[in-house]
């Protein structure tokens, strides 16, 4: 749809953080603020998605933005700001430096009022410029149909399993359906469509629309699935005591199902990508060719744990080109540099902690080419993309000559990297056309914020094995054998809240999607994922952890009372037992009670009892045993100021040059 519109607007889609800069220069021009473009960054992205939701359902800007400003003023004249309200206005808009109420009022006032000049320069700009937010192409397609200014071509459309129609889209269909150029085809279940109880279920809100609007190609027959007779396998859900142990149940499910390591109707879906990982590890070696196909979040990444690393190395650069310890060590800790050079890594740790060098030269990493690389310096901001990208790459081509073929866990990192090292070229691009000069500090603002909802995409071979799959990515399809995870409230249908700069009562006013209209989507792709599937089994966390809640999902409440379908219930407990700790006897052998007797000798080999040593005695034996009897040493370690420990020893040296020159000598 998406491509559709930008074709018919005669416009090019532009990168996120080019349109936030594009918007940030608008906004400086119309309000003549001299806010930072790091501070603009967040509530850039807010004005962007507003502005988007705007064009898509063509509302009146100037009407809209002229009603937030009129009831902003009307609060402000009757609702005084306290210092609460206050303090969330210095947050949101970004004012760090003390101003007094008034100052504050005045700015507050100063932003609603602009909305609407803001919009109408930043839209002008792109349109001169050839370029579009989707909202706005979506805008100037419908005003192209309006105009009768858009050539219809002998194409025929084919519209399959579209849901939430925004009213431009809707516009456009209505267009190409008088036109007998559109063919639809829907995907619904009579079971929220045609209600038995007098209430439309919410899972059919936009679908009852589209068959009304849309005659649906297919016949109708053929959509009774949910409450069909021959429906007779109940659907089994899970409560489990934590998040991994739904990762760790799916095998034992695959198993009970017979589902062998080719099957391709099963599908295990993901609605928290983060459970990916475990659910990989939990999987076994059979289910090695699952295919993969979701989203998963890049700053949960090794490979930007990696980059964000660097990056803190280069800031803590000091004018003579040496490295902060503490951001050295950090990197050579790194799983990829361990696995890439073990041996090297291990010699310069103890180099650095050896001689204790709180700050570190370049020539250190000399005599490897991995790390020389990897710890060279970027003279200003400007430099560091390349650099980031040609560090990337260094890790990568060593990476690729350990990597097996059954190795999917180093496969997946390889994806992490050049998935990152592709974000860093195009946040490059898109930085390299923004005016302002900027610091090694600004560019790891632009790549955190960047990178912060950025995520990686992973397409397999959908002929091959189980499906692995986001919970998105199951539009359209159907499965013999479902299994979702994470069937917590809290993320089916999840939080509804989104900062925007329309008020919830003028969505509503004005048609703009609010939080029924996110429950509504995601009800629908619920039902619609089980209408056909047999053998169904839905895993949710009892446990509230964080944000999460242990509460099940709505969907599947109201499957248990609204619908006929049975629900077994199966509850999952962790097994707690209480483990009695066995002390730590050591026996005195001949080998230590001749270490002992060391301390008790007063010839010139044996050893004195000192006050430290008698100190760790009485606090812990067993650390005297392994300390001073064993003679095992805790690590080396870097310290930055003396301890108590580090300061007696500077005074021992400092008494023994002190005296020395009286050794064999009477002091007087």
């Amino acid at each position: 749809m998406s491509n559709l519109m930008f074709s018919y607007a005669q416009a090019k889609p532009a990168d996120p953080l080019l349109l936030n800069y594009k918007l940030y220069k608008a906004f400086v021009k119309t309000t003549l603020s001299p806010e930072p473009y790091d501070d603009f960054y967040y509530w850039g992205n807010i004005m962007l998605a507003d502005f988007d939701q705007v064009d898509k359902y063509l509302v009146d800007p100037q009407k809209l933005f002229t009603n937030i400003n009129d009831i902003k003023v009307i609060e402000q004249t009757f609702n005084e700001f306290d210092d609460e309200t206050l303090n969330i206005i210095k947050n949101f808009l970004n004012i760090v430096s003390p101003e007094s109420g008034s100052e504050i009022r005045s700015r507050y006032s100063k932003l609603w009022g602009k909305l609407h000049d803001i919009y109408n320069s930043f839209t002008h700009t792109l349109i001169a410029e050839g370029i579009a937010y989707e909202g706005l192409a979506f805008r100037l397609t419908i005003q192209s149909l309006s105009a009768h200014e858009v050539n219809d071509d002998s194409k025929k459309y084919v519209f399959i399993g579209f849901n939430a129609l925004s009213k431009s889209e809707r516009k456009l269909l209505l267009h190409l359906r008088d036109k007998g150029k559109a063919i639809f085809y829907w995907d619904y279940d009579s079971y929220y469509i045609n209600s038995s109880t007098g209430v439309e279920h919410e899972a059919g809100v936009f679908m009852r629309q589209n068959l009304k609007d849309f005659p649906n190609s297919l016949a109708p027959e053929i959509f009774n699935n949910i409450n069909s007779k021959d429906r007779n396998k109940p659907i089994t859900l899970i409560s489990s005591p934590s998040e991994v142990t739904q990762a760790k149940i799916v095998p034992e499910i695959l198993k009970k199902l017979n589902v062998s390591p080719d099957e391709l109707t099963t599908a295990v879906v993901l609605p928290d990508e983060k459970l990916l990982l475990p659910l990989l590890t939990a999987l076994p070696e059979e289910y090695s060719d699952a295919n993969i196909t979701m989203e998963y979040p890049l700053r949960e990444t090794s490979a930007y744990s990696f980059v964000d690393a660097l990056i803190a190395l280069q800031k803590s650069t000091d004018k003579q080109n040496r490295f902060y310890y503490r951001d050295v060590l950090q990197i050579l800790l790194h799983p990829y540099i361990q696995l890439v050079c073990p041996g090297e890594t291990e010699e310069i740790r103890k180099t650095i902690i050896d001689q204790q060098l709180l700050k570190v030269p370049i020539e250190v990493f000399s005599n490897s080419q991995t790390l020389k690389q990897v710890f060279k310096h970027a003279e200003k901001g400007s430099e560091l993309a390349s650099y980031l990208s040609a560090s990337i790459n260094v890790i990568v081509n060593r990476l690729v000559g350990k990597i097996d073929t059954n190795d999917d866990k180093l496969k997946l990192e390889l994806e992490y990297l050049l998935a990152i090292n592709q974000s860093i070229k195009r946040l490059s691009s898109v930085i390299s056309q923004i005016e302002e000069e900027y610091s090694i500090k600004t560019f790891r603002s632009y790549f955190t914020k960047a990178l912060a909802e950025q995520r990686i995409s992973f397409i397999g071979q959908p002929l091959s094995g189980i499906q692995i799959m986001g919970f998105l990515e199951t539009r359209n399809l159907d499965f013999k054998n479902l299994i979702i995870l994470s069937m917590n409230d809290s993320l089916l249908p999840g939080a509804s809240f989104t900062p925007s700069f329309i008020t919830p009562s003028l969505r509503t006013a004005y048609g703009l999607p609010d939080y029924h209209h996110q429950n509504a989507i995601y009800a629908y792709y619920f039902y619609r994922l089980i209408q056909r599937a047999e053998n169904i089994y839905l895993i949710y966390t009892n446990k509230t952890e964080g944000v999460k809640s242990g509460e099940l999902s709505r969907f599947v409440q109201q499957l248990q009372m609204e619908s006929n379908i049975p629900i077994k219930q199966i509850t999952l407990n962790f097994e707690l037992g209480t483990s009695i700790e066995k002390p730590i006897v050591i026996t005195k052998n001949d080998f230590i009670k001749g270490k002992l007797n060391n301390y008790l000798e007063t010839t010139d080999e044996g050893r004195y009892l000192s006050p430290s040593a008698l100190s760790e005695y009485k606090n812990c034996p067993l650390s005297f045993f392994f300390n001073r009897v064993l003679s095992i040493s805790p690590p080396d370690e870097l310290e930055e100021e003396l301890d108590a420990m580090g300061i007696g020893s500077v005074f021992h040296k400092a008494m023994e040059e002190i005296y020395s020159a009286c050794v064999g000598k009477v002091v007087s």
